[in-house]
């Protein structure tokens, strides 16, 4: 039995050799539905069905402050709502192996791809399988029934994930919204492609490609008084994930800090008084914080940790200058646009950021926002520290992040926001599927 081929999707322009424009994430999606149906039907999908619907916008979680929510929804022009869904328990339920192996029948073109499906039959989580037909109930069962045009940054939960795929097979437009840095930057993006091979309009908040949307990012909305400053230097580390590499390399036990890690080089370089006022965001589950914790306390007792269960905006609202361990980061964007100065740690540019971002970052790098040696920037840390605003505000520094601001985080005050979101949520509104 062949799967069929899915619908055309969108190809990104970036990176060309990630694959196939069939994803592999909407064959597993399908593969659930067949497990449901208990393998009855022939077609790895529905129908399309008519795709003339009213003008109903589903507004998911997009990152919208308050106030912009507030406007939108009380539009009248706008028929926007945020559908919910029933979070009620799952039912007890153990592995159905019966029902698993059946994926071992499903083959494909690629052999690759046959591989990585006979591998679900242990890997693929049970909500895809044995819970599956739970969640589509919960998801069939949300009341806003037949929207035009689905808006998501993100997805708060499965059955939200559900029903936005049913609603897309129904004939739903789906516009997927860009929630965070690395888009357009990072060299290795497969969050980026995924997202733009499922959606009908991509938005970005920027770096638009081919038929990608600019809009003002909701999520870089100014918040941020330039004319407040506060008292600590807030260092934001890289992903944990990355670290037991560095460790394993260097033979570091993980009750040990890592001599080559950047952040140690740094803060063995930058001033005691500094290090005092210094606040560590550390980005990391629960099972891994008490332990890195640990490892800071006993080497820099003087260091506060931040575990990162507040949003970012507390932490950066009391800091004087900001330094974030790694580029293409969210918090790097947010800085720029809320005018907090701020300087990313970047030692391999050219193996971490695609070529079309590249020439941007090296010109950060010349102003010293960039900088790729610890001992540098530990140096430049302690010569602006008594007014980091003045080196922040020189004229050749501001016209440089200026530029990378209008490439990759385009920003807006609540007025002219709500205005580009509307303008965009009405065009998209009455456009129809093609049949």
């Amino acid at each position: 039995m062949r799967v069929r081929r899915l619908s055309n999707v969108q190809a990104s322009s970036y990176p060309a050799a990630i694959g196939p424009r069939r994803s592999l994430l909407r064959s597993a999606y399908a593969l659930a539905h067949r497990l449901k149906r208990g393998l009855v039907s022939d077609s790895l999908m529905s129908p399309p069905a008519d795709r003339s619907g009213g003008n109903q916008i589903a507004l998911l979680p997009t990152h919208f402050s308050t106030a912009a929510l507030r406007k939108l929804l009380q539009d009248e022009g706008l028929a926007l709502s945020t559908p919910t869904f029933d979070g009620a328990s799952l039912p007890e339920s153990a592995p159905d192996l019966n029902l698993r192996y059946t994926l071992a029948r499903f083959t494909f073109d690629s052999r690759l791809q046959s591989r990585l499906v006979s591998s679900l039959v242990h890997n693929l989580p049970m909500d895809f399988v044995e819970n599956f037909a739970h969640h589509l109930g919960a998801a069939k069962g949300c009341a806003l029934s037949r929207p035009s045009v689905i808006v998501a940054g993100f997805f708060a939960g499965l059955q939200s994930q559900i029903w936005a795929a049913e609603k897309q097979l129904e004939g739903s437009r789906l516009v997927l919204v860009q929630h965070g840095g690395h888009y357009g930057e990072g060299f290795f993006a497969p969050r980026e492609v995924i997202e733009r091979r499922l959606s009908d309009k991509f938005v970005t908040w920027g770096w638009a490609e081919e038929e990608d949307e600019n809009l003002p990012a909701p999520r870089l909305q100014p918040f941020h008084s330039a004319g407040s400053r506060g008292s600590k230097l807030l260092y934001v580390m890289r992903e944990l994930s990355r670290l037991p590499n560095y460790r394993m390399l260097n033979g570091c036990s993980s009750e040990q800090p890592c001599g080559p890690l950047p952040e140690i080089k740094f803060f063995d370089s930058v001033a005691v008084e500094i290090r005092r006022r210094t606040v560590i965001r550390l980005r990391t589950d629960k099972r891994a914080s008490v332990s890195i914790q640990r490892v800071w306390a006993r080497r820099y007792p003087e260091l506060k940790i931040d575990e990162g269960v507040r949003g970012i905006r507390y932490a950066l609202a009391k800091a004087r200058l900001v330094v974030v361990g790694y580029p293409c980061s969210t918090t790097f964007l947010e800085c720029l646009t809320q005018d907090i100065p701020v300087i990313v740690f970047a030692p391999c540019l050219r193996v971490t950021v695609r070529p079309d971002a590249l020439l941007l970052y090296e010109q950060l790098a010349d102003v010293g926002i960039v900088q790729t040696e610890c001992a540098e920037m530990a140096s430049l840390v302690e010569a602006i520290w008594n007014d980091p605003v003045e080196w922040w505000k020189e004229p050749g520094r501001r016209e440089v992040r200026e530029q990378f601001k209008q490439r990759f985080a385009w920003a807006a005050d609540l007025d002219d926001t709500v205005g580009w979101w509307r303008s965009f949520l009405l065009r998209e509104s009455k456009r129809r599927m093609p049949g």
